[in-house]
């Protein structure tokens, strides 16, 4: 079986670990196409409605065959239980708030935070906005305790969206996401989850980890924080030096896909658990695409026959010392 495991490390010390349960969620895209294309209409049409005509929109970005692995987190005083996702891109993290916009359709299927309901409820009211490549989400910040497995987090800074345009929560098992990238401090000046949990627990190591098993099974995959889980590897680790100050992100010595070699100068690559697409910037990418034969279809996205997908070369990454290979199946997903 293909295992992937990505580290992500600060330093080391002698401390516990919590182990967190991670759950795939593959291929919902293809099978919600239609209903994206009634939200995109019903959404647009009552923003016009209720501005009393037709307003400018712009073309959003659409993870078609997405990958996604959750966690549960329980949050509040008594616990309120979210699926998530823990994003070593993004800082910040956010649940829905009960105040929801009704019209936003993507609403209707998530589990929302109830503040009225938590006496560990802080509140805070700075307003709150991000957007990414699958849409974007607005609201405001609050501050409640959340736990996951065993480990109880204190006032944990996270944002209550009551707006949301995003086509991704359709189908979609998680309802949150968690901020895990390297910064300590946010943009808006709150202490993102894993610095809050390593100020509040002396005991746990500065490190996490993420075991990813993309075949199907029993097992989904894991978080660990504090450490590793040895069951999930064999042989040691490269260590890869973190080259930003806000990222998780390491060169790229090379890339190379058959006799071709990119990145000649090398690369900065970021290292994304809220993504499974491999993105970089479109001169380099459209290079790649063209390499491999794929056609240009719009919206950051290339195509190729299905049907000759064994014909492709394998890509290779070159990091520090170890080559790190990925075959046509690995790169290239269907829908």
């Amino acid at each position: 079986m293909n295992l992937i495991i990505f580290l992500i490390c600060l330093c080391h010390v002698n401390s516990e670990i919590i182990k967190i349960p991670l759950h795939p969620v593959t291929g919902i895209s293809s099978l919600l196409n239609p209903y994206r294309k009634l939200f995109r209409v019903l959404q647009q049409s009552w923003v016009n409605l209720l501005n009393g005509g037709d307003t400018p929109t712009s073309e959003p970005l659409y993870n078609y065959g997405s990958i996604q692995y959750y966690g549960e987190v329980l949050v509040g005083t008594p616990p309120q239980e979210f699926r998530v996702l823990f994003d070593t891109g993004s800082t910040d993290t956010w649940l829905p708030s009960r105040k929801c916009w009704f019209l936003d359709i993507p609403c209707w299927f998530i589990r929302f935070y109830d503040s009225s309901k938590s006496s560990t409820y802080k509140p805070n009211g700075t307003k709150f906005d991000i957007n990414y490549l699958i849409g974007s989400y607005s609201g405001y910040w609050s501050m409640d305790t959340m736990q996951i497995n065993s480990l109880v987090i204190r006032n944990q800074a996270f944002a209550e969206v009551t707006n949301v345009f995003s086509e991704d929560f359709f189908g979609s098992k998680y309802d949150g996401v968690i901020g895990m990238s390297r910064r300590n401090v946010s943009r808006y000046g709150n202490t993102p989850f894993f610095p809050n949990i390593l100020s509040q627990s002396r005991d746990i190591d500065p490190v996490f980890s993420f075991y990813l098993n993309w075949k199907n099974g029993h097992v989904g995959g894991e978080m660990v924080i504090g450490g590793v889980n040895p069951e999930y590897f064999i042989g040691d680790f490269e260590s890869l030096s973190v080259v930003s100050g806000s990222h998780w992100s390491v060169i790229i010595k090379s890339m190379k896909i058959g006799g071709a070699e990119f990145c000649l100068r090398k690369c900065t690559g970021v290292i994304d658990t809220g993504t499974s697409l491999i993105m970089g910037h479109s001169r380099v990418v459209d290079a790649i695409n063209n390499h491999l034969g794929a056609r240009w279809v719009g919206g950051g996205e290339y195509s190729l026959d299905c049907n000759n997908i064994h014909l492709l070369p394998t890509v290779e990454f070159i990091f520090r010392r170890r080559t790190y290979v990925l075959s046509p199946k690995d790169y290239v997903l269907k829908k």
